[in-house]
Formats: structure tokens, sequence, C-alpha cells
């Protein structure tokens, strides 16, 4: 979800950047295949469920953190950008699931405008109701509002260290306990206000880990390996401790709806997976389809939407599957590799046509001009 140095010079690239956002993008499309799987009957999936959930979205905002822009920008200028390249996004990808859904509707019960209306107003609050995965645009936006206006403030590591704890306690407690009705007369997640509070700790994370360079992108192969393998076995031992308080009956962390669990658990297990990824991501060699869905994968996680909302239940509701949880895990890799090799055509064409509608609004043409031309570092 992160677009390292120029979007225009593949050799300016991070590799191990794109290998990790490549591993999460993976985890996303088969995580959600495992989360419609269990909630059909395949209760032998839901380890693996639990599992990915603990840290992949927050492996993602630690990605973006860890590539923020470091140029002294106007506040016109930094939200100018922000507002193209992660809101037309979200404005994009809600619409094309719209579309799809009035192709469902048509087919079936006929159209439903006061529902369409209802979600277009929704989405001026912020609310992904028609594309449920583009919630990450939002939040990330407003999670860089909120490093705009702290940076200053937190420009050295030890300050940064203490606004990560902060912030995830701070968050963890206004998610669960804080609503701002009657307040600030907003509803409870207004552009992701509460749960950008600890999205926002794991960004800085991501800033604090560039500045001291811990471990990522250096040192002997050996030692990486080791590191990803007891990050791997604490994430192993710690994801199924976290015991809640959950706001489904699913012990499940989503952060899209603001339900963490254990105010202790739920941090240490998600850094833990995040690291297990990043130290991961750096042993995997440099193999250009992997890198290919690294670079795209803010258009994956908008097409997975589409997956999620229209077709893993079709899928899942299909006479092919087993029983048996490993046999069922097999299944559920190989529709995970067929829905990737599904959208990379998709890929293909809005990248090239349209890149200025999924992500890069200084990229010109071809058949838009380029939105944005202050160039700053984009992630």
């Amino acid at each position: 979800m992160v677009e390292a140095h120029s979007p225009t010079s593949p050799s300016s690239r991070i590799i191990w950047l794109d290998n990790a956002r490549a591993i999460g993008i993976i985890l996303v499309f088969y995580g959600h295949l495992l989360e419609v799987l269990y909630l059909n009957g395949h209760t032998a999936v839901f380890p693996q469920y639990q599992f990915i959930y603990a840290f992949h979205m927050p492996l993602f905002f630690v990605l973006a953190g860890f590539v923020s822009s470091r140029r002294q920008e106007s506040l016109a200028t930094y939200v100018s950008y922000r507002l193209k390249a992660r809101m037309i996004p979200f404005l994009f990808f809600n619409l094309l699931a719209l579309a799809c859904l009035m192709l469902v509707h048509a087919g079936h019960d006929g159209l439903q405008p006061q529902r369409y209306a209802h979600g277009l107003l929704a989405l001026a609050r912020g609310v992904p109701a028609f594309n449920l995965l583009t919630w990450f645009l939002v939040c990330l936006f407003t999670v860089e509002m909120f490093h705009f206006g702290g940076r200053r403030c937190f420009q050295t590591v030890w300050p940064q260290v203490t606004a990560v704890v902060l912030f995830l306690l701070v968050g963890w407690g206004v998610t669960w306990f804080v609503s701002f009705r009657g307040v600030l007369w907003l509803p409870k997640n207004f552009w992701y206000l509460h749960e950008a509070l600890v999205a926002y700790g794991f960004y800085l994370m991501g800033v604090i880990w560039r500045q001291v360079r811990g471990g990522v992108g250096h040192g002997r192969r050996a030692v990486i390996l080791l590191a990803a393998i007891l990050c791997a076995v604490g994430t192993g031992v710690m994801y199924g401790r976290n015991p809640g308080p959950f706001l489904l009956e699913v012990d499940v962390v989503l952060m899209v709806l603001s339900s963490h669990g254990h105010w202790f658990w739920f941090p240490v297990t998600a850094v833990t997976g995040t690291l297990f990824i990043i130290y991961l991501s750096q042993l995997v060699p440099a193999h250009q389809p992997l890198r290919y869905l690294g670079e795209h994968s803010l258009i994956l996680m908008g097409l997975n939407g589409l997956f999620f909302e229209f077709f893993n239940k079709q899928i899942v509701a299909a006479p092919f599957w087993a029983e048996g949880g490993g046999v069922v895990t097999l299944q559920a890799m190989l529709v995970t590799g067929l829905s990737l090799a599904v959208c990379l055509p998709v890929v293909y064409f809005l990248n090239k046509y349209i890149p200025q509608l999924v992500g890069k609004p200084r990229q010109q043409g071809p058949w838009l001009p380029g939105l944005e031309r202050t160039p700053t570092q984009s992630i």
C-alpha cells in the first residue's frame, strides 16, 4: 500500500518493502477467504484466520510510516496530495463496487435507489459503504493528518517511542469506551478518528524503524533469519492468548470495527507479526512477480474488496470444498492464487490508463492528466 520514492523510477524502489507489501496483500486475499470459510462452517481454518488478522493490517500502517514523507511541506500541499492519493481511490473503488452492486440488483430483485443514496451519503462520512476494504485509505488519511500536526513534536526517537505507547493505549481506550456523540456531534469513528489513534501508534513505529534502521534492510542473512524465526514463534505463541473484549462473538482482531481485544496482547502480537513479515521479506529473493504485487498493493486491496463483497461467498458455496483442515487449506491457497491471477489484468489496465484514480495522482496520461504537480514522496 506504499509507493516508495519515485513512482516512475523502478530502480529506486525498496525491494524488501515491495516484498513485504506483496506478502501482506496475499495475506489479505487469503485471510478474507478464510473468514468466509469459517463463517460458513469450516471451523478448522479458524487458527489461521485468527493468526493473520492479529497483525496483517498493523503491518500496512507500519510500512506506511516507514516511507512517510520527510519533506517540509505546507499544510495545503500536504493535504492536497493525500486527498488525491487516498480519497480518490477510496471513491473510485466504492463507486466501482456500487456499479457491481447495481448489476447484481438489476439481475435479481431490481434496483434500490434509496439504498444507493444512503451509501453515497455515507461515503462523505468516511464510511466505505460499498467496498469495505477501502476503510484503510480513510484511516490512513486521518493518520497522516495526525502526523502532520504532531511530527514536529515527535522528531527524535524517545518522544516517538513514548507517543507510540500512548497512542496505542489511549487509542484502545477511546475505541472501546468513548463515543463522540453528544460531545462533538459526530458518530463513532467518523472518518475513522477513533481507530486512527491506534493506527497512528503503528504508523509511528514505521517512522522510528526508518530512523534507527533496526535491522531493516541491513545485516547478515543468518541474523535476519533468526529474527524472522523468533518473531514467527512469538506471534504463534501469543496470537491465541488475546482474550478480548471483542465487539463480535468471534475472537478475532478487526481493526475496521475497532475490535482489538486485550490492551496488551493485541499490540504485542501485532508488532511481532509485523516484524516477522518485514524480516521474511528481506530473505525473499527479488522476484519480479512478487514485486509487482507489492508495487500495486493499493489496487489489489480495492479489488479484493470486490471479491469480499461479491465473489467469496459464491466461491465458498461451491461443492468442491473438502472437510479436513489440511485439504481446505490447500484449496484456499489455490483459490487465493487464482483470485490474484484474475486481478492482474485489471491491475495492468488501471495502472496503465487511469493511474491518477488508483493512488498515483502525479502520473501523466494516457486518459487523464496528472492531478498533482508538486513533487513529494508518496506512500
